[in-house]
């Protein structure tokens, strides 16, 4: 697990940190229980490289879901560095400071194209399988709660979120279904 500290060393290109920049989590406060002293941190106040890296220290999960770290800015005589999120994933990025004669990136683009093996994503994949299906089963509660509410415009709207929450509830259970499959298949491997 990355923490913030080393996204920026690692695009300082040895450069030492003029300053750097606090904000929120990506989304709201959002995540923010798993960030070490997130309420007393510094955020929208322009701190030394020392002054930072207590606040920036800490490890978070980049995966897919929301961010689980703060919005940053820093800069070096040369680079403005930032995290971005795309598709889900978070991710660190950087720019030019000034004018400079570089071939640019597209931030958030390369991990479509350059994504690690399948292999390497396979130790977060509970994880993910497990957010899609907290997500899918939190859908499923408030197009109920839609559905039974008085304030739905019109026929076709009721009829769309009804397709809508069947479509999650059967997505839902394929889900399960796969899972009970897999899990008969790996104690039938280890019975054999």
């Amino acid at each position: 697990m990355p923490t913030l500290k080393q996204w920026i060393e690692e695009l300082t290109d040895g450069e030492l940190v003029e300053g750097v920049v606090i904000g929120e989590m990506g989304w709201g406060d959002y995540k923010s229980e798993s960030v070490p002293n997130y309420v007393q941190q510094p955020r929208g106040i322009l701190l030394t490289w020392e002054q930072a890296l207590p606040w920036i220290s800490y490890n978070f999960e980049e995966g897919i879901g929301a961010p689980g770290c703060n919005a940053i800015i820093a800069w070096t005589k040369t680079w403005i560095i930032s995290v971005l999120r795309f598709d889900g994933l978070t991710e660190p990025f950087r720019v030019p400071r000034n004018p400079l004669a570089v071939l640019p990136e597209m931030p958030g683009g390369h991990w479509l194209q350059d994504r690690p093996p399948s292999q390497a994503l396979l130790p977060s994949l509970g994880a993910i399988i497990d957010r899609i299906d907290r997500d899918v089963t939190a859908a499923v509660s408030f197009s109920r709660e839609l559905l039974t509410h008085e304030a739905i415009p019109d026929e076709k709207m009721l009829d769309h979120l009804t397709e809508v929450r069947a479509d999650m509830i059967r997505v839902r259970h394929e889900h399960l279904l796969a899972e009970a499959r897999a899990a008969r298949k790996k104690v039938s491997d280890e019975d054999a």
